[in-house]
């Protein structure tokens, strides 16, 4: 039988943070000696925290219930026209604590990370602002991580004694469930950003 390319994703020392990524979406060590077959999209749907295009609308619902449901102030940063859209879909929101800001510009899931340095206008950049400026005390995204991080780096910069930025994400492990960190963010890193990611985490 040929050696799978998928294996490089599956076997050696190297690959045991991939590995537990592959188990905590369901795979189990038999299926490691199967192959793997990528679908190409715009999202990875076994990459926690990945939302696929046709799911944006959800987002915008979850805002809405969160707003009718415990009063939180929610912002909703992208262009106008499109955020106006989703919201007319959710029936009256005149009286709800929701804000819409414009953001001319959006950075897609197959740019670059660095779009968001050409893109100051962003979704991700005027979000990051608004966090900055404490309009917003957290700012969250359903598009492209890379970016994303990018965004809160160039936006926000680092905490103090952090020198790796890091995605976290949280898995439904069991009896409780825990926060992973990294998840992918840095693929060659110093004993010393681990500690630094326990510590955020």
């Amino acid at each position: 039988m040929p050696v799978l390319r998928s294996r490089t994703t599956t076997h050696g020392r190297n690959m045991a943070g991939a590995r537990a990524l592959w188990r905590a979406t369901g795979m189990v060590d038999s299926d490691f000696g199967k192959p793997i077959v990528a679908i190409a999209n715009s999202f990875t749907q076994f990459v926690p925290g990945h939302v696929h295009l046709r799911d944006m609308g959800s987002l915008v619902a979850g805002a809405v219930a969160e707003a009718r449901e415990r009063g939180t102030e929610i912002i909703l940063v992208g262009v106008r026209e499109a955020v106006a859209a989703e919201l007319a879909r959710q029936g009256d929101t005149t009286n709800l604590p929701i804000e819409v800001i414009h953001a001319s510009e959006v950075v897609a899931m197959e740019e670059h990370t660095m779009a968001v340095k050409a893109k100051k206008d962003s979704s991700l950049m005027v979000g990051m602002r608004l966090v900055k400026e404490g309009r917003a005390q957290a700012f969250a995204s359903a598009g492209n991580s890379g970016a994303v991080m990018a965004a809160a780096l160039f936006g926000l910069g680092r905490i103090r004694g952090v020198e790796r930025p890091a995605l976290g994400s949280i898995y439904p492990a069991s009896p409780n469930p825990c926060l992973i960190v990294d998840i992918g963010a840095n693929a060659d890193c110093k004993p010393e950003y681990l500690v630094q990611f326990a510590t955020m985490g």
